[in-house]
């Protein structure tokens, strides 16, 4: 069993009265790009979301529509089993995700949801990386770089972050788990040993390094 259970915030105590609940189509049944998703709540809420997202998409893509409307009566009719299903799968890949990633040489935080996995990248030279003619942030170098030079993607996080915050998320990448497990196999076989040696030296001058979060991997 998984440790980790989701609780929707709309089912406490008086939570539901001022709680939207959004799905998305694209995360629950693996279809990046369809842009199709639900949103659950009281009827005044709702009605206000109606009136003002009409005004901004305009109308979705009818057959897109259908075919979610159909997947989520299948769900229904098979229970719970379509998504613990989805909820191993994922969790396999994160664990696989995991080690690929210490096998790299990067430290990882392991995470108890999500399908993206943070690694710490502040042990690796940025001379090895950085382009000197760029003045961005070191997480946009490495994730080139690493794209460029070893056919592996990563995302950088000092975007999520304001301009004034974004060196304190500079040192980190996140990679995603929601892949084949092929794909992630291959990411290993690119990057294996890759930062080992970096690894090493940072902790032989005793930086503490794995005190800091981490992301994961994937390939484009």
């Amino acid at each position: 069993a998984l440790p980790i259970s989701h609780i929707n915030i709309a089912t406490f105590p008086e939570m539901w009265e001022r709680t939207i609940t959004i799905g998305s189509a694209g995360k629950t049944f693996s279809v990046t790009g369809w842009k199709v998703g639900w949103a659950i709540g009281p009827s005044d809420i709702i009605s206000a979301m109606h009136a003002s997202h009409i005004l901004m998409p305009f109308c979705c893509v009818t057959p897109m529509q259908e075919a979610i409307a159909q997947a989520l009566d299948t769900t229904m009719t098979e229970g719970d089993t379509y998504f613990q299903r989805l909820r191993t799968q994922f969790d396999s890949n994160r664990q696989l995700l995991i080690n690929v990633l210490q096998e790299s040489g990067l430290p990882v935080v392991v995470p108890q949801g999500s399908y993206f996995v943070v690694c710490d990248i502040s042990h690796i030279p940025k001379s090895k990386y950085m382009d000197p003619s760029n003045s961005e942030p070191a997480d946009y170098h490495f994730s080139r770089w690493l794209t460029r030079e070893y056919g592996v993607t990563c995302i950088p996080l000092s975007p999520f972050y304001s301009k004034e915050h974004q060196h304190m998320a500079e040192g980190y990448v996140r990679f995603a788990a929601c892949k084949q497990a092929a794909s992630i196999i291959e990411a290993g076989r690119r990057l294996k040993g890759a930062f080992t040696a970096d690894l090493q030296n940072r902790r032989g001058l005793g930086s503490g390094l794995g005190q800091r979060p981490s992301v994961q991997v994937g390939l484009p």
